[in-house]
């Protein structure tokens, strides 16, 4: 199992996964491009 782009949208997975919360989905069209979007603009829970 890859967790990569999980960590990429949900950067508290390990929280989100033991509090049975949901998961931010991850935006592909921001994937390897300059600047904090879609790196760091993600909410955490």
């Amino acid at each position: 199992m890859a967790f990569g782009t999980a960590f990429l949208a949900n950067p508290d997975l390990p929280a989100r996964v033991k509090a049975g919360a949901p998961l931010n989905s991850s935006d592909a069209s921001t994937f390897y491009t300059p600047g904090a979007k879609g790196y760091t603009d993600y909410p955490t829970m």
